[in-house]
């Protein structure tokens, strides 16, 4: 932090709160909200792991509340499932693989995963996946094997849905294009992301 900053601000923490607390606050936000009591109990699992890393690598909680912003605006508030798909692929999970790649803690993938499981939450049938090795190496948000994912097609097509679990954001914003027909597996490799 510069300098002149410290001479003026008085950085503090702010908690992430337990999933307890989360509860009370989505009740008080919408009472269909609470329906999604296992999710905001991995949340918790997942923060009890992350928290062995650093108290700056928890998740925090308002994916939870924008999640449910976007649940209402699609017309699936009422919609468990959907909820919780787009709780986990659009919002928690994303920012999961980010806190992975920053901490490098990709070691902690299974015990995150058994951590999730532990409590009964399927994660919206996604999860974070490690691929490649190294410098070539990035976390990606994939589809389950299990789970039932039937509520995110109804906003999300095939096409989106392989674009944002099978590319890394990185090629997003590439010159490079991908089809999207064909993906390529070794994308990785292949993708000439700002000529490096």
């Amino acid at each position: 932090m510069d300098v002149a900053l410290e001479r003026r601000f008085v950085p503090r923490r702010l908690e992430t709160g337990s999933p307890k607390d989360l509860l009370e606050k989505l009740r008080g936000f919408d009472e269909r909200f609470v329906s999604l009591e296992s999710e905001v109990e991995a949340w918790g699992a997942l923060n009890d792991v992350l928290a062995l890393v650093s108290p700056d690598a928890c998740l925090g909680y308002s994916g939870f509340f924008d999640a449910a912003a976007a649940a209402e605006r699609i017309g699936k508030a009422d919609d468990v499932q959907a909820l919780s798909t787009i709780l986990w692929h659009d919002y928690l999970l994303r920012l999961l693989v980010k806190v992975l790649g920053t901490f490098d803690a990709g070691h902690l993938l299974p015990l995150l995963e058994r951590a999730t499981t532990v409590s009964m939450s399927h994660t919206g049938g996604f999860w974070v996946e490690q691929k490649g090795e190294g410098l070539d190496m990035v976390f990606v948000v994939v589809q389950r094997g299990q789970g039932d994912t039937s509520g995110l097609d109804e906003y999300v097509s095939d096409d989106a849905l392989r674009l944002t679990t099978e590319v890394p954001p990185a090629a997003w914003a590439s010159e490079d294009t991908v089809d999207l027909a064909e993906p390529d597996t070794e994308y990785i490799r292949t993708l000439d992301v700002d000529g490096v």
